[in-house]
């Protein structure tokens, strides 16, 4: 009994003494302590930002060993554009504005190269999105309309029409590649990933919302797996119930005490018992819906297999507690920093700060070199591999240092904001809440609001009428200049109130085509019509112009009646106007040689002559409006039944989320009053 005594005070000696040990372990880090890690962080976001524009700008990346650059992703710039919002969340105004400068003169995306669409979105559109949401606070000269236009606005769009027609397929998900100027290369694979197709909704759902256009939301809508973040950012509850839906699937297939492992997909069984470096964003995702605890508990895991090697393996084994022999990089990912960002905002643990203070650490002592930050080829040994990915300057390095300046704009909790005045009125925005894209570039959830309607969505019904309108508009502007053209050449006497009512039929072919009726057809003067089953526009044409020619020839007749021959009665067709009615009228046609043939074709412009050489009449084009029509008509997904459930926004998360409903309304003097 003694011994058992002895033995249990013995362990519970130690079990307190361990205990007390991590206490003291903890550092207490005041505010100038925390000041002077941000400096830090400032001061490794220079040294690599300056290092890309002295040995690597205009191509993609820096090499940090070879002191070089190197085209990776799209011969676009990449690391520049993916570092313009950092310079604002900074406070490098002056910087912005010389780079934005250089952006918007040298950059062209209409180039013949291939390109990842999921890599061109995240980072190049994401990043020109962004920068033109933060560009009101480095006092750029504004366009007029702001934020609803802006050169940077229209660049993002540029890309992002080049990349739409990878979601011209039978299932709306994406392909992997596109090529800038031709579109979707011949051969490509429909073979994709899940990160591959369903990040897309964040950037195109705010080009939606800033352009009016419902084609980049839409499109991308039904490949969506980024639906938490997209929830909050769009309002539509309806991916915040399908994000719980996923997460009851997580915690039933992938969880194994608090570690994720991999899984079967048809079956949910266990396939890998392993940790990826990619896998660290999770907990600061569940901070996002306050599952602060869980998440705590799960980045203490992570953190310690960064203490076993100084950074994570893209692949970490759990059954052997070792990295993967053959995933064993560090490529400079921000995932663990960017969760641990997110959990020091709710819980403003201490310990969270020193584990952010653990990273710098060991990217200052084991990846800095002379000309830039390199990736770790080996976590064992900490060799160096001569790549410094542009996602270090835009991830990285941002959320470490909003980890240590925690009264930056990008923290506001909703308490202030800024009115800005729109063609809609004015609208307040800058009120917190910003959600961050895959490439931690940060949207202004409350801007969204400023280019439509107060209180009111996309009305996508609405935008489909307009471009309706829109498509047939030439050809309704035909069709009325015939029908002005007839109306001016009668020459038959009218009386008085036939005078009226020709008066009346032109100003009523002024007003808006009616649209949504019951036949869905209607005249130029805006009355319906029945169209019948094989009638086309052609055909609508065909019968305006022959009345036309008739008419005309009627008239024509009546002046010449004393001078000519009896006209004939016999009505003229269209088609007897474009062709002759008798093969005897004209002689054979004979065609040319193909040595007259190629002759005369070497007398086109080359760029003609290249032209009529390609196979575009084999190539299907990708009509962005036809595809939004097609989008709509297939259904190809049934509507959730949580459309409307706004209380699902309403998650236990942090405060300065739960304000974006909140934000962004327009004002008017009563409701200030208020």
């Amino acid at each position: 009994m003694f011994k058992k005594m002895n033995k249990f005070v013995f362990t519970l000696f130690i079990v307190i003494s361990f205990n007390c040990d991590i206490c003291h372990t903890i550092r207490e880090y005041s505010k100038e302590d925390v000041y002077k890690l941000r400096e830090e962080v400032r001061d490794m976001f220079q040294h690599a930002y300056d290092s890309y524009l002295r040995y690597a700008y205009p191509y993609d990346e820096l090499r940090p060993l070879s002191c070089d650059g190197m085209d990776t992703w799209g011969s676009y710039s990449l690391t520049l554009i993916d570092a313009l919002d950092m310079l604002v969340i900074m406070g490098n105004y002056t910087e912005f504005n010389r780079v934005v400068d250089i952006v918007l003169e040298k950059q062209n995306f209409d180039t013949d190269i291939n390109v990842s669409v999921f890599e061109t979105n995240i980072r190049i559109i994401g990043g020109l999105l962004s920068a033109h949401l933060l560009s009101y606070k480095s006092g750029m000269k504004l366009e007029p309309g702001w934020p609803c236009n802006g050169p940077l606005l229209r660049l993002a769009e540029d890309v992002a029409q080049r990349l739409i027609a990878a979601f011209d397929t039978t299932t709306g998900m994406p392909y992997g590649t596109i090529n800038l100027r031709s579109g979707v290369p011949p051969g490509e694979t429909s073979i994709t990933c899940t990160a591959g197709v369903g990040t897309f909704i964040v950037e195109f759902g705010t080009l939606s919302r800033l352009t009016g256009d419902p084609l980049y939301e839409e499109s991308s809508f039904f490949s969506t797996v980024m639906i938490m973040m997209s929830a909050i950012l769009l309002e539509r509850p309806e991916l915040m119930s399908m994000f719980m839906e996923a997460r009851v699937a997580i915690d039933k297939h992938l969880r194994k005490e608090d570690w994720y492992v991999w899984a079967s997909m048809l079956r949910g069984h266990v396939t890998l018992p392993v940790y990826q470096s990619l896998d660290s964003y999770w907990p600061g995702l569940l901070a996002l819906t306050g599952e602060s605890d869980t998440a705590m508990r799960i980045i203490h895991n992570y953190h310690g297999v960064w203490k076993q090697y100084g950074f994570t393996p893209e692949v970490y084994n759990l059954g052997t507690g070792e990295a993967s022999t053959t995933r064993e990089s560090y490529p400079l990912r921000p995932e663990l920093i960017e969760s641990i960002m997110y959990l020091y905002r709710e819980t403003r643990d201490p310990i969270l700060l020193q584990m952010g203070e653990d990273i710098l650490r060991s990217i200052q002592h084991s990846a800095r070199t002379p000309c830039g930050y390199a990736s770790i080829k080996d976590v064992r040994d900490h060799r160096k591999e001569d790549r410094m990915e542009s996602f270090f300057l835009a991830e990285t390095t941002k959320y470490l240092y909003l980890l240590f300046d925690p009264n930056n704009f990008i923290h506001n909790p909703g308490v202030h904001g800024t009115v800005i005045n729109t063609a809609k009125g004015e609208c307040i925005v800058d009120m917190g809440g910003y959600v961050f894209n895959t490439e931690a570039h940060p949207i202004d959830p409350s801007m969204l609001h400023c280019c439509h309607e107060p209180n009111q969505g996309i009305n996508i019904s609405e935008m489909h009428r307009i471009y309706q309108l829109l498509e047939e508009e030439d050809n309704i502007k035909f069709m009325s200049m015939i029908d002005a053209t007839t109306v001016k050449n009668r020459t038959n006497p009218v009386t008085k109130q036939e005078a009226e009512t020709e008066v009346t039929k032109e100003n009523t072919s002024n007003v808006s085509i009616k649209t949504e009726t019951r036949t869905g057809y209607v005249n130029l003067d805006g009355s319906e019509r029945e169209k019948s089953k094989n009638e086309s526009l052609g055909d609508i044409l065909k019968e305006h112009i022959t009345s036309y020619y008739n008419n005309s020839k009627v008239n024509e007749s009546e002046k010449t009646t004393s001078e000519s021959p009896e006209p004939s009665n016999e009505n003229v067709e269209v088609d007897d106007i474009v062709t002759p009615r008798t093969r005897e009228e004209v002689g054979e046609l004979q065609p040319p040689s193909a040595t007259r043939a190629k002759e005369a074709l070497k007398l086109l412009p080359n760029v003609i002559q290249d032209f009529l050489n390609s196979e575009w009449k084999s190539k299907s084009k990708c009509e962005p409006q036809h595809m939004l029509e097609r989008i709509r008509k297939e259904k190809l997904y049934p509507d959730h039944p949580d459309v409307g459930k706004y209380e699902l926004l309403l998650t236990p998360a942090q405060s300065f989320l739960q304000r974006i409903s909140l934000a962004g309304e327009f004002l008017n003097k009563k409701q200030l009053e208020l």
